[in-house]
């Protein structure tokens, strides 16, 4: 095992984001992303498999649905991201900012991975550095989706 911050590159940390990222989201959410973002029409094929990956009642609303947990995702990371900035960027300057989105989103995926293995003493003393991870965990715990039950 090799500690994340010393040992990958910046491009190792980037594909290692994205790759937590991807198993956050869920493999058949990032890839219907990734067709969106391509412009290309959705198959029926490809909504069918979405709505089996996330239990949806019915096919219809697949895209919409997928827009919806995206916005949501990157809402809270975001948030996260900026409630860990101000005390990364006071101790690692420009370096901050990544750090504060590698540790945002690894929380809210609940990947548990540190890019830095011994993190200064001035964060780990502060309340808001240790306290924000937290939050994200617990909100993307809370957006599981949950359809209505036939009655």
């Amino acid at each position: 095992m090799q500690d994340t911050g010393s040992y990958w590159s910046a491009f190792g940390q980037t594909v290692i984001l994205l790759l937590i990222q991807i198993g956050g989201l869920g493999v058949i959410t990032a890839a219907v992303t990734f067709l969106m973002l391509s412009g290309r029409n959705i198959s029926l094929k490809e909504r069918s498999a979405m709505q089996d990956a996330i239990s949806a009642p019915a096919v219809g609303g697949i895209v919409r649905l997928t827009r919806f947990v995206l916005k949501g995702t990157f809402l809270v990371e975001l948030v996260g991201a900026l409630a860990l900035l101000p005390v990364f960027c006071r101790d690692y300057g420009l370096r901050g900012v990544w750090l504060a989105v590698f540790h945002s989103v690894s929380a809210f995926c609940n990947a548990g991975f540190d890019s830095e293995i011994f993190l200064p003493e001035s964060i780990r003393n502060v309340t808001a550095a240790v306290m924000t991870p937290k939050p994200p965990i617990w909100i993307s715990s809370k957006m599981t989706i949950c359809p209505k039950a036939d009655q």
